[in-house]
């Protein structure tokens, strides 16, 4: 099935594709109200081969009371998932609004808040197919769909409770400490997840072509590997490009997780592939052409419309800095906010130095692939120096970065962690030259100058 699946669709795009579709609000709904519709036929079948006169006393019912119930139970579960999307419309307005619009993709995401329009849409539409079917034929005859009602009332009892846990949702979910601690629990993960499958250090978002190796690198017969669209880049799949790669073939990886790449644009560089009829590519029992690799090294790299978790930690710790830098504009002036994430973004931080930084170069075989990896000190001034600088102003905030900071450079030397100490010293060391104490009591200039010396 794996295979199969390589073969047609590609593992970097089943992945996009699985990734794309938990972020919609559409699939889950969807997929309860196909099921309403089975169920619903299926209680129908039950209904029309048991005998009314074999069914215990709390299955009877008539054909008026059937109808009224059903239907009391549809017209109300309209009106309830026309409140769920309104209340998922408000959040996300909100959280656009007041947050940032990188966090949309969090929201339409919930599974509660997928589930709770799943069932509540599932719910009304087997009622409205069983109160379809009750009805009367004659004066002796009707189809009283017994179990459906009996069915329908246990689903409406389910669908309030998930309208009522979605509520409960949506009210937690607004709360910023849960979106930050939300943020920082899938960055961390994202962290883990790619040291666990590939080795690799995690990455910030440069542009799409900023690249550490020296374009004069690049032998001048290297073939590009060009993006077929535009877009984010959300998956590098560097364990694919090495299997994909003939022996004896060298590729530059030029884009990085989180960067974005225009149409036509090079992915990577490939050199040394042979001509299709060459000795070379006939001792590699490899009766691909160089289009095909080409093809194959392009399907490693997947790209979207916007950024996502699966690969980019410089996405989520993007997200919890454009919070922080909101928080500290004039129009909001939520200095609070800013600490709070900045120690979430600690918590990160921490995450990233238990990690040694990944090679730049993998060779497995005669395989070689060159990429870009970052820097601890890169993912550090990405997370902090936009904080820093929309909050030189104000003590509280340029204390905390500090506290932080230190307390972080106490854990890596108690810990023994493997990230250098060297970047937080020179990034605490600036701070004298990029704080703005005018307006600053002699106390709050006391203080930071207190933790700065710790």
């Amino acid at each position: 099935m794996t295979s199969w699946l390589r073969d047609h669709i590609g593992i970097v795009r089943l992945r996009q594709l699985v990734e794309d579709a938990r972020h919609r609000l559409a699939l889950v709904p969807l997929t309860f109200l196909f099921a309403g519709v089975v169920l619903s036929q299926v209680t129908l079948v039950i209904d029309r081969q048991l005998d009314g006169e074999s069914l215990p006393n709390f299955f009877e019912t008539t054909v008026d009371s059937a109808r009224a119930i059903l239907g009391a139970i549809a017209g109300g579960l309209i009106t309830a998932v026309t409140l769920l999307v309104s209340m998922v419309l408000v959040a996300v307005q909100l959280a656009s609004g007041q947050l940032s619009p990188r966090t949309l993709r969090n929201w339409l995401g919930d599974r509660i808040l997928q589930r709770a329009v799943g069932v509540v849409l599932g719910t009304t539409v087997f009622c409205l197919l069983g109160l379809r079917s009750a009805r009367q034929l004659g004066d002796d005859l009707s189809i009283v769909p017994s179990t459906t009602v009996l069915v329908g009332v246990v689903l409406a009892i389910v669908s309030l409770v998930y309208v009522v846990r979605a509520i409960d949702q949506v009210t937690t979910n607004l709360q910023i400490g849960t979106i930050a601690q939300r943020l920082t629990d899938d960055t961390i993960s994202t962290i883990r997840a790619n040291g666990a499958t590939r080795g690799a250090a995690p990455r910030r978002a440069p542009l799409a072509h900023d690249r550490r190796d020296d374009p004069d690198d690049i032998p001048g017969d290297a073939i590009p590997v060009e993006a077929d669209t535009a877009g984010w880049v959300q998956q590098i799949d560097t364990a694919q490009i090495v299997e994909v790669s003939p022996e004896g073939t060298t590729v530059w990886v030029v884009v990085t997780h989180g960067g974005y790449a225009m149409s036509r644009s090079p992915l990577a560089w490939v050199s040394g592939l042979p001509d299709r009829n060459s000795d070379r590519n006939n001792d590699r029992n490899d009766d691909r052409d160089r289009d095909e690799i080409v093809d194959d090294i392009r399907n490693c790299f997947a790209l979207g419309p916007s950024r996502t978790m699966q690969q980019d930690v410089g996405f989520g710790m993007a997200q919890l800095t454009d919070i922080a830098v909101r928080a500290l504009s004039p129009g909001v002036n939520d200095p609070q906010t800013a600490r709070d994430l900045t120690m979430h973004l600690g918590e990160i931080l921490r995450e990233v130095w238990t990690h040694e930084r990944a090679t730049e170069t993998i060779d497995e075989d005669g395989r070689i692939v060159h990429r870009t990896v970052a820097t601890h000190e890169q993912l550090l001034r990405a997370a902090l120096d936009p904080i820093r600088h929309h909050g030189r102003h104000d003590p509280d905030v340029m204390r905390t970065l500090a506290g932080m900071l230190t307390s972080l450079r106490s854990e890596i030397e108690r810990l023994d962690l493997p990230g250098p100490v060297e970047p937080i010293d020179e990034w605490l060391a600036e701070m004298d030259e990029i704080v703005d104490e005018t307006g600053w009591s002699t106390r709050a200039r006391h203080e930071l100058s207190t933790t700065l010396a710790v």
